[in-house]
């Protein structure tokens, strides 16, 4: 039988006003809209409360990091095992992951904490997880270094 893993922390950061200025090569998506990023951040803590998670960590907000709202991208925790801090291949991000590691040290067992370094990349929207099974998509900014 599978051990069932149940998320009890989470790691948030409201999005930056920058959020705004970010462009996409996609056509069919629009310009982002900060104030609704704002108001689906508020409903997404929300239905992780409801959803039963008992510690949530709420990052400073950082107008430097446009795309910082997305966490789960530069840090991927495996509940109780350990942490992977990425290594984006994404310039704009590096710096990003250098910021949350000190909420990491605060927050895991420093033995859990492992980097990803060298040639390396990953960013944790690659990574899908279903019971013990860990699923990495290779992508433009996942590799299979």
């Amino acid at each position: 039988m599978q051990k069932e893993h149940r998320i009890s922390t989470a790691i948030v950061r409201k999005p930056p006003k920058s959020f705004k200025n970010i462009l996409t090569k996609n056509p069919y998506l629009n310009k982002p809209d900060w104030d609704l990023a704002t108001r689906e951040h508020k409903r997404y803590i929300t239905a992780l409360k409801d959803a039963g998670v008992e510690k949530i960590i709420e990052m400073d907000l950082k107008e430097e990091f446009p795309l910082s709202m997305a966490v789960e991208d530069v840090a991927i925790i495996f509940p109780g095992e350990c942490v992977i801090i990425t290594n984006s291949n994404d310039s704009a991000r590096i710096n990003e992951a250098n910021d949350i590691k000190e909420h990491l040290y605060k927050n895991f067992p420093k033995e859990q904490i492992h980097i990803f370094s060298g040639r390396s990349k990953i960013r944790g929207a690659d990574v899908l997880v279903i019971g013990n099974n860990v699923f990495v998509g290779i992508s433009s900014f996942t590799n299979n270094k």
